[in-house]
């Protein structure tokens, strides 16, 4: 027996009282259990199950009837909408108004399909967010969101990761009806978490940090699971804990949603994004695959066959900094930082592969970005020393492969940094970076 089809003018004016203002996406979501897309479905006329079509009936009647002193709805209840009602018994009732579609187009829309530009990404340098953001959130929050990502784009710029989280937060709860953009934010604030715990001393604070940031992560995967930054950050934090191989798999996991992604889009405004996103988490793969072949010796990654294919893997990676990073530079200062972070990267594993001329290549041009951005000759912000530590680290890590001289060098600029010496460390700085600069280069 074939089941009655809905009255369809009652179909219709169910799609009206989906645009009345008086409920909101959220709301009906956590009551129904369903997300976005199916009342999207429902709204523009698609299919969905009989069981689906009566469940939302059921919230809207219990919606209707504690509201019933709308004059919209008080002439008639969902109940009448079922199929055991015969078409003809309702033409006597009246019909409601239609609703401005104005008071409603920016109201829950799930955005995740749609190509924006993203907000933590520096584009090109006529991009504008407010325009494109205004037609799918309105004048208002597409202002705020543009004030939120140039706030965020300098906060990563300068290592801010208080900056990083605060802001992050603060776009969240903007874009509170905007599930895609409400998971950038909480994004944003689980990286400033994490990034904030890998410069912690106290191991209790350390660990604290780390569990709000995953936290933060897994709310953000769940509003977009298409993102993979999420998945690269508790995959980070688990590479930290030394869980490799769940690390290796969260960072194979966002490889795949970029490259995925990047198949399918057909606008250059997400581009920028992805193609920063796909350096950050195949750099960050190897030095998992590193990290795990120096704590598990009998690790399949220790054989010679998966020794070449790891040396593919930085090969890869290196040729993808070429390609992807020059059309960042309008951007200046974010383009530095973000070429220091993964020459340092590319160093460190040209230094495991023992490729002494590309790990030094690798070093000095990263340090040469670096010193570009340290415009006070007197004093070094704590990001600033963290991060020229950390190139020394990388630098020591294989001494053996450096000439007494540069190792000597790094010595005395390891010795001023511990001091606090802020004139000595430009000084060193300086002394390295001209012995492999041409004499008629004038930029440091």
């Amino acid at each position: 027996m074939s089941r009655p089809k809905y009255n369809l003018k009652f179909q219709n004016r169910f799609r009206d009282v989906l645009r009345d203002a008086s409920w909101r996406q959220e709301e009906f979501c956590a009551q129904t259990g369903f997300g976005g897309s199916t009342l999207r479905l429902w709204k523009s006329g698609g299919h969905i199950s009989e069981h689906d079509k009566n469940r939302i009936v059921e919230f809207f009647n219990k919606r209707l009837t504690s509201r019933h002193k709308s004059p919209i709805t008080a002439a008639w209840l969902f109940q009448d909408w079922k199929p055991r009602y015969p078409e003809e018994k309702h033409q006597s009732l009246p019909q409601p108004p239609a609703f401005p579609l104005a008071h409603v187009q920016h109201r829950g829309t799930d955005l995740q399909d749609t190509d924006l530009p993203d907000l933590l990404t520096p584009g090109s340098a006529t991009t504008n967010i407010s325009q494109l953001y205004n037609p799918h959130v309105g004048a208002r929050l597409a202002k705020r969101l543009e004030e939120r990502s140039a706030d965020a784009i300098l906060a990563v710029e300068n290592g801010d990761f208080a900056a990083q989280g605060s802001i992050g937060a603060r776009i969240a709860e903007d874009a509170a009806a905007f599930p895609s953009i409400r998971s950038v934010g909480l994004y944003l604030a689980g990286e400033g978490l994490r990034l904030s715990a890998d410069l912690e001393a106290n191991p209790s604070a350390k660990a604290a940090l780390y569990q709000q940031a995953l936290a933060k992560y897994r709310e953000s995967s769940l509003l977009l699971p298409t993102d993979p930054r999420p998945v690269r950050g508790v995959a980070r934090i688990n590479e930290r804990e030394e869980l490799f191989d769940e690390a290796t798999k969260g960072f194979e996991h966002a490889e795949g949603l970029v490259l995925v992604s990047k198949s399918k889009r057909g606008t250059p405004y997400r581009m920028p994004f992805l193609d920063h996103e796909h350096l950050r988490v195949v750099r960050h793969k190897i030095h998992c695959l590193f990290d795990l072949r120096e704590h598990s010796p009998a690790n399949v990654w220790n054989r010679v066959h998966k020794t070449e294919e790891l040396y593919g893997l930085v090969v890869h990676c290196d040729n993808l900094h070429r390609e992807l990073m020059e059309p960042f530079s309008s951007r200046q200062r974010w383009w530095q930082i973000e070429w220091f972070m993964g020459l340092v990267f590319l160093a460190k594993a040209w230094g495991y592969l023992k490729q002494h001329d590309r790990m030094l290549f690798c070093l000095i041009h990263a340090l040469s970005f670096r010193r570009s951005m340290l415009a006070n000759p007197s004093t070094l912000t704590n990001i600033e020393r963290a991060n020229l530590e950390w190139w020394t680290e990388v630098a020591f890590s294989s001494r053996e492969m450096l000439t007494k001289h540069f190792t000597r060098r790094v010595e005395q600029l390891h010795a001023a940094l511990l001091h606090l010496d802020y004139v000595s460390v430009l000084t060193t700085v300086d002394d390295l970076l001209l012995e492999f600069r041409s004499p008629g280069d004038k930029n440091t």
